[in-house]
């Protein structure tokens, strides 16, 4: 049974990870993420979310596996353009409290 918040913690996730976190901005992946995350060479901010949506929730042993359609446009030189629609996969447990078990991972061929 899929407990209610599992897709919309995945898509905030996905959200935070794309669009706010980044080098020095690890901070803002505590919420989600029991380990502190290092991301070097990535700026925060280098992607801006402008539509989520789940599209795939599996049921695993202890937790979820979350797929996250996310529509998304690149920093540019004057604000943010080239839009893409990227499919993520999120890890999910609960043992008390909902957590990713690592970083959202692109879905390939998407």
């Amino acid at each position: 049974m899929l407990p209610a918040g599992v897709a919309g913690f995945a898509e905030l996730f996905v959200s935070v990870y794309l669009g706010q976190a980044g080098e020095g901005a690890e901070h803002h992946l505590e919420p989600f993420i029991p380990e502190p995350m290092e991301m070097p060479g990535l700026p925060p901010g280098r992607l801006y979310v402008q539509n989520l949506a789940t599209v795939n929730v599996r049921a695993g042993e202890g937790g979820w596996s979350v797929d996250v359609a996310a529509q998304v446009l690149r920093r540019m030189e004057e604000g943010y353009g080239d839009p893409a629609i990227q499919q993520y996969r999120v890890e999910l447990r609960d043992d008390g409290q909902l957590r990713a078990l690592g970083p959202p991972v692109l879905v390939p061929g998407i």
